[in-house]
C-alpha cells in the first residue's frame, strides 16, 4: 500500500519523474499497480486457509508486476 502511495506522489503531474519519461508508459504502470493492494490482500486471506496456494499466488503476482504491460521508452531530446 505504501508503494502505491509513493508512486502516486511521484507521478502526480510528473513531479518526481524524469521530464523525458514516456507518459503513456507511466499511465500503463499506474493502471497495473491498481491490482497490487487487492491482489496481495487476497493472497494474505488465502494464506490463512492454504499456505502453498498463497505462495503460488504470491509468485504469480510478483511475475505480473515484474513486467510492464507496455514497453517503457524514453523520449528523445530535441535541441
Amino acid at each position: 500500500m505504501f508503494y502505491n502511495l509513493i508512486w502516486a506522489y511521484a507521478t502526480h503531474k510528473g513531479r518526481l519523474l524524469n521530464p523525458q519519461a514516456d507518459q503513456v508508459a507511466v499511465e500503463a504502470l499506474s493502471s497495473q499497480y491498481v491490482y497490487g493492494v487487492p491482489g496481495y490482500s487476497v493472497v494474505l486471506l488465502v494464506a490463512l486457509v492454504n499456505f502453498p496456494v498463497s505462495l503460488v499466488l504470491s509468485i504469480l503476482m510478483a511475475i505480473f508486476f515484474a513486467f510492464p504491460s507496455k514497453p517503457i521508452r524514453e523520449k528523445k531530446q530535441t535541441d
